[in-house]
């Protein structure tokens, strides 16, 4: 989604833009609904609620600014990538990881055992 998924510097930019998040149209649409191609050009198309005037035409400068510098292959695979896997594809093992908690070296408190007892045996062989 445009607006809403974190494919430019790891942030979304309804956050880097409220203001102009706010005002569009389109808040829920996918990244090839906000443009069309002009050859091997994209260009980016917006739908406002209301006419830009003032401080939010400046960030429409800036928004325009940081699409310059992304490239969008017109005859490129559409793919999600899973970032904390280094292939970018998804897979158990890179989940398990990212839900295991990670030892601390500042606290003497251990995760260890804290689930023995209290759940099966079964389930204590994933905890």
């Amino acid at each position: 989604m445009f607006w809403l998924d974190f494919w430019i510097n790891n942030r979304c930019l309804a956050e880097h833009f409220p203001n102009l998040f706010h005002l569009s149209n389109d808040k829920e649409a996918s990244i090839d609904k906000m443009g069309m191609w002009e050859g091997y050009e994209w260009i980016y198309v917006f739908s406002w609620i209301r006419p830009l005037r003032g401080r939010n035409i400046g960030l429409l400068d800036q928004l325009y600014t940081i699409l310059s510098t992304i490239h969008i292959d017109k005859d490129g695979e559409d793919r999600l990538i899973w970032k904390d896997n280094k292939t970018g594809r998804f897979s158990v093992k890179s989940l398990c990881g990212l839900l295991s908690p990670k030892p601390s070296t500042n606290s003497g408190f251990s995760f260890a055992g804290i689930w023995k007892g209290i759940v099966p045996p079964k389930v204590e062989i994933f905890c």
